[in-house]
């Protein structure tokens, strides 16, 4: 996890929950006591690299497209709106040749581990990379959604709650 690290302000010990949402867009839920949180280094870090630092940025990016003024106001222990904005415009300008260490200067992995039993989510967002013209590389086309297709919600017909997908041939639904 990262917190972000204000060696011109101020140590700021939790920004956790910011970088790990841009990262993975999750949730945590923790029973009574808060979670314990180590500092990690990152050379500590598996498979850190320039590489995951350049797949960082446009989700980081995005998040900065979102940041939210009311969340992030003085009491917040994720730093305040302006010091992200600021992190943000110097994330824009940074060359991806130097995204490592701007990383590794701006942030400060944190581990956590929660006192007792504890739930902790997250969430995918695959991102498919594809041409608009076909070539050896990409000649598998992405298709619509065939204007044929038919969905069955079994449930309708007081079945079993599922469903059926497939097109009609010759009045019946084929898979």
């Amino acid at each position: 996890m990262f917190a972000y690290n204000t060696n011109r302000t101020q140590y700021l010990t939790r920004l956790a929950p910011m970088l790990l949402a841009a990262l993975i867009s999750g949730c945590s839920v923790f029973t009574s006591e808060p979670p314990r949180q180590q500092p990690v280094k990152f050379s500590e870090l598996d498979g850190w690299s320039l590489d995951q630092a350049i797949s960082v940025k446009p989700v980081l990016m995005n998040s900065c497209g979102r940041l939210n003024r009311s969340v992030l106001n003085g009491d917040s222990s994720w730093g305040s709106y302006e010091q992200w904005q600021t992190l943000c415009k110097e994330l824009r300008q940074t060359p991806d040749r130097q995204l490592k260490d701007f990383f590794e200067l701006n942030f400060v992995l944190k581990r956590i581990a929660p006192q007792k039993k504890g739930l902790f989510t997250g969430y995918y967002s695959p991102m498919i990379a594809g041409s608009l013209t076909p070539s050896d590389e990409y000649n598998i086309p992405l298709l619509k959604v065939p204007h044929d297709l038919v969905n069955v919600r079994l449930s309708d017909f007081g079945l079993q709650k599922q469903r059926l997908v497939g097109k009609v041939e010759n009045g019946y639904l084929k898979p």
